[in-house]
């Protein structure tokens, strides 16, 4: 039996395993990894990469479109702050999402 749970997520736990920057000669093929989170309650799937370009980001898909955002968000401003996993701050206005990431164990 599958024991599905969720914690707060810190930005390590977003970290894309199989991300590429704009400066690979070989970048990975395939589709990113993205880990299984809750993004304010609602299913989705998160990482944090450079996802090809050439700077850091955070995309955010959603598994029901979201009202405001769509399908997905993405954004280069964004922090999670050490002292307060689970907040993405976002934005030059301080908006956030909560995110927790989904952890399972057999």
């Amino acid at each position: 039996m599958t024991n599905v749970t969720t914690r707060p997520a810190e930005e390590r736990d977003l970290l894309i395993e199989n991300d590429s920057h704009g400066f690979d000669e070989n970048p990975p093929e395939g589709p990113l990894k993205l880990h299984k989170v809750l993004i304010d309650g609602k299913p989705g799937l998160a990482g944090i990469g450079s996802l090809g370009a050439y700077s850091e980001r955070v995309l955010l898909v959603f598994d029901e479109p979201h009202p405001k955002f769509g399908e997905e968000f993405m954004t280069k401003h964004f922090r999670i702050e050490p002292n307060e996993p689970g907040l993405l701050h976002w934005g030059h206005q301080n908006r956030t999402f909560n995110i927790q990431i989904i952890t399972e164990e057999e």
